[in-house]
């Protein structure tokens, strides 16, 4: 059993006017999520938001008031409508200034004679900061307290978040199990609703599942810290699967 009383949370702030309008899909929030169950870190909310210098500022003093680790994704670029940095220096009441580490990462980058003015936007940042190296293009992102700035870009904001990881303490990571069925929802609805009022420390979430003309059914998704109720939550899905579909199984993650 767990004798963990407390474990890191997060929030995510997907920051941009393109991911509102439907023009961008959004390929981080998916990728961070995933990390995070791996490092013991419990995401607990997250939120889209326009490049509105009010709204950044609000949701971002929000979260880092209410989560122990805060990430945000978009609007640390080279255009004029790239504005998180300089609205979290005023979250946080810091300056923004020219970050002389970036300059100089940028500037053996590319050369100082190709570092242009909009290049050089992206080494304006609140004073005093940590960086968040960028393996992929140079351009780093940045810490301020418990906030990590990082790029929309998804393969640049891969790169950043891996580098950001490594100064996150681990937490304590949940166990998890799906298992799969071919059975209608609504039949496991009853059984699934009195397994869980049994196991309130366990979380149990039942996602149908549809392609046409190939499969369907359910996977029940598992999961907890609590391994003797983990492990007794498991054998009673699988049981009650069993018993409307015999070739229910279980798909470790």
């Amino acid at each position: 059993m767990s004798t963990q009383k407390t474990n890191p949370t997060a929030g995510i702030i997907l920051i941009g006017n393109e991911l509102l309008s439907g023009q961008t899909v959004d390929l981080n929030l998916n990728y961070i999520a995933k990390k995070l169950f791996t490092h013991g870190v419990d995401l607990c909310e997250t939120s889209v938001i326009p490049d509105l210098e009010n709204e950044i500022i609000r949701v971002v003093r929000d979260y880092s008031k209410r989560f122990t680790h805060v990430f945000t994704t978009g609007g640390i670029g080279p255009t004029h409508d790239d504005i998180t940095a300089e609205t979290i220096s005023k979250a946080f009441g810091r300056k923004l200034v020219r970050n002389e580490q970036a300059y100089q990462i940028l500037v053996e980058k590319y050369g100082e004679e190709n570092l242009t003015d909009s290049r050089g936007r992206m080494t304006m940042m609140p004073e005093g900061v940590e960086l968040i190296l960028n393996d992929s293009t140079g351009a780093p992102g940045f810490r301020v307290e418990n906030v990590f700035v990082m790029a929309g870009v998804p393969t640049i904001m891969h790169a950043m978040f891996e580098n950001a990881l490594t100064v996150i303490p681990k937490g304590e990571k949940r166990q998890k199990v799906i298992v799969s069925c071919k059975v209608y929802e609504s039949r496991l609805a009853p059984g699934l609703h009195s397994i869980q009022d049994s196991y309130p420390q366990i979380e149990i979430g039942s996602y149908p599942h549809w392609i046409e003309g190939k499969s369907w059914g359910v996977r029940v998704a598992i999961t907890g810290r609590d391994l003797i109720a983990f492990d007794e939550t498991k054998k009673k899905v699988l049981d009650l699967c069993q018993s409307f579909d015999e070739k229910s199984h279980c798909l470790e993650e």
